[in-house]
């Protein structure tokens, strides 16, 4: 068993019956985040209004349901495994939808929210390849302003989620996200996490589900050039995974020269992958300057140190 990550606190995962799109139940999780040596976990599932069509089940749960088992199940069966469990969730954002999200984000039953986009303008990144017809750069945009405007709505401490959640099913040649690519619609991202005390999640999820190559509706198989290279700060090649550094290195050092302390680690598991590649993704955080974690317990940050790696050796000329 892996205890190498038994600092650190899954902020994002999802389980039945409350996610209708997970794969694990309750014990499936806690065994999960046991076994990534994880410190705790914070269910997050999936509250999103109105992106079904009428008449089929909303993607929404019992919020008193969910919350009894969490105190009556997962609190004494987490206590048992060594893992804290935190009540969170995960709120699906639309600009008609405003209100109501005020109202679940507003409420003192969570240790935790995440802020979330899934659906703009009637499409679904997921299902609707017309979403990209715009091309990388506008469509990236339009994602991150719409991530910004639900992160300036809500006030007090939150997760803004997934960033990247387009890009894993984007059918660009190259979908991966690029500070050098679009700098003005990443500062004004980060200054607006900053301003209204917002977290920034690195999904471990976004990483490992576009390395495999499956882009959804383009029929495109297999690994695909970057066309940004390695960082140039000569960061240890053990950080890539088939090639690329996650996130692109530019955009974590941006993000603290702005001033910016606050990511969280997310595996966004819905089948047994909480706590996937905490380890390693802290130590490269660290070498990019991070110098902590962050959960939230009670509606409050909560910052767990990282250890920076020892820099990697460079050839003598």
């Amino acid at each position: 068993m892996n205890h190498s990550g038994r600092r650190f606190v899954d902020t994002h995962t999802h389980h039945q019956p409350f996610s209708r799109d997970a794969g694990q139940r309750l014990a499936e999780l806690l065994q999960s985040a046991a076994d990534s040596g994880l410190a705790g976990v914070m269910f997050s599932d999936h509250y999103d209004i109105d992106t079904v069509p009428p008449g089929k089940p909303q993607d929404i749960f019992d919020l008193d349901e969910a919350y009894r088992e969490w105190q009556e199940e997962a609190l004494p069966a987490g206590e048992q495994l060594g893992i804290k469990t935190y009540f969170g969730i995960e709120i699906g954002y639309q600009p008609h939808l405003l209100e109501q999200c005020l109202e679940l984000a507003a409420s003192d039953l969570f240790d935790g929210v995440i802020l979330s986009i899934h659906m703009i303008n009637r499409l679904d990144p997921f299902f609707d390849v017309e979403f990209y017809e715009s091309g990388k750069i506008p469509t990236y945009a339009r994602y991150l302003d719409s991530l910004s405007e639900i992160v300036a709505a809500v006030p007090g401490y939150a997760i803004a989620g997934h960033y990247d959640y387009m890009v894993r099913y984007a059918p660009y040649e190259d979908p991966e996200i690029y500070y050098e690519e679009m700098p003005k619609e990443f500062d004004g991202f980060f200054q607006t996490l900053i301003e209204n005390k917002k977290c920034w999640e690195i999904n471990i999820r976004s990483h490992y589900r576009r390395r495999r190559g499956k882009l959804a509706g383009s029929g495109i198989q297999g690994q695909h050039q970057a066309l940004y290279t390695p960082d140039p700060l000569l960061l240890e090649p053990r950080f890539q995974v088939a090639g690329y550094y996650f996130p692109d290195p530019r955009l974590v050092r941006r993000y603290l020269e702005l001033g910016g302390k606050m990511v969280s680690l997310a595996s966004d598991a819905h089948s047994g992958e909480a706590g996937n590649g905490f380890p390693l993704i802290a130590e490269y955080l660290a070498a990019c300057g991070l110098k902590e974690i962050t959960h939230f317990e009670k509606g409050q940050p909560v910052f767990t140190p990282l250890i920076t790696p020892p820099k990697a050796m460079t050839p003598s000329s």
